[in-house]
């Protein structure tokens, strides 16, 4: 049954939360359409496909099966919520407790008064289902949302995996190194690749291991490579320590050993904390390309990242790759890094 849902997203970098949340959209399988907000996106989706977002994304706080989207209007706000008694009461009954939750999209809304617009709320929702407040431990949670004017109210479905993700910071990895990727932006590489589960995933400058590990997470036949036998005993001793298996090579990205592969997600060096062994930059990567095609099925997707001064795109034009989307992300003041997305 096709519902419509919200997902807050990371306000960090909102291009990239948005393309993030519509990849895992596609990966799900299922119908979908699609509107954004300022760090929101709504999905006209089912509800297995709204799961599947929560349970893969980087750049989310979490979901909501949406019961009204209205202007907003802080003297109205308890009556346009009434009119919508009918999906209240169909999800929240007497026997159940809640809480309400209202987060403000800076700037927008940045003078509103939140906990007294919970409290507004929270009695408008107990008069409809005759519903118990419990603010300390619900079984259900009304989640308002600010943002552009717009007030948006559902029941929560849960937190995304980004948390889960900060307890795979790199501090904690028995090898890293200063270019090693985080599992928040190695995670969202993954999902752009519309990666699911059993897809056989090359990274072919696996490095530290980062991607690979978000992409065995998430159920992939991983396998990986790289031309410095310490990065790949690094990666293999990361993928130990969380437990993951995969096939991990020393071998030249540029003359890869493997026959096929689904999804190829990876992050070249680019001579400044990573080394690219001596090779010029627009030969490893051509030949990098070169090589990719040929192991790359048909209906293969490929993301890599990039200095975003270096023009990937035309190089992979020329190898027979389809650019999609690109994102850019502000590393520091003196690199900026794109992300690109492709297919066969």
């Amino acid at each position: 049954m096709i519902q419509r849902f919200f997902f807050l997203l990371s306000g960090e970098n909102e291009a990239l939360s948005w393309g993030e949340c519509k990849a895992l959209l596609e990966a799900s399988g299922s119908p979908f359409k699609f509107s954004t907000l300022k760090q929101v996106l709504i999905a006209e989706t089912t509800y297995d496909s709204a799961r599947f977002v929560l349970e893969r994304a980087a750049m989310c706080h979490y979901g909501c099966l949406l019961i009204a989207k209205l202007p907003f209007s802080l003297k109205q706000i308890s009556s346009a919520i009434s009119s919508y008694e009918s999906g209240i009461a169909s999800i929240i009954s007497s026997s159940d407790s809640f809480a309400v939750r209202v987060r403000c999209v800076k700037p927008t809304f940045h003078r509103i008064d939140t906990l007294a617009l919970e409290k507004v709320l929270g009695e408008t929702v107990r008069k409809i289902t005759g519903a118990k407040v419990n603010l300390e431990n619900p079984n259900k949670l009304l989640i308002g949302v600010l943002t552009e004017g717009w007030f948006l109210f559902g029941l929560c479905l849960g937190r995304s995996a980004r948390k889960s993700l900060g307890l795979r910071s790199l501090r904690y990895r028995p090898f890293m190194t200063p270019s090693s990727m985080t599992p928040y932006i190695a995670r969202t590489m993954v999902n752009l690749s519309r990666a699911t589960p059993r897809d056989i995933f090359l990274d072919p400058f696996c490095g530290s291991g980062s991607i690979l590990i978000e992409a065995a997470l998430v159920g992939c036949r991983i396998i990986g490579c790289d031309i410095d036998p310490r990065m790949v005993n690094g990666a293999k001793a990361n993928l130990t320590y969380y437990g993951l298996n995969g096939e991990l090579t020393l071998s030249d990205a540029r003359h890869l050993p493997f026959s096929c592969a689904d999804r190829v997600v990876t992050d070249p060096p680019y001579g400044r904390a990573a080394s690219t062994k001596g090779i010029p930059l627009k030969k490893l990567l051509q030949g990098f390309l070169s090589s990719v095609e040929s192991v790359l099925g048909k209906k293969g997707w490929l993301c890599m990242a990039s200095p975003s001064n270096v023009d990937v795109e035309s190089y992979m034009n020329m190898y027979g790759f389809q650019v999609i989307e690109t994102y850019h992300i502000r590393v520091h003041e003196s690199l900026t890094r794109k992300i690109i997305v492709s297919r066969k």
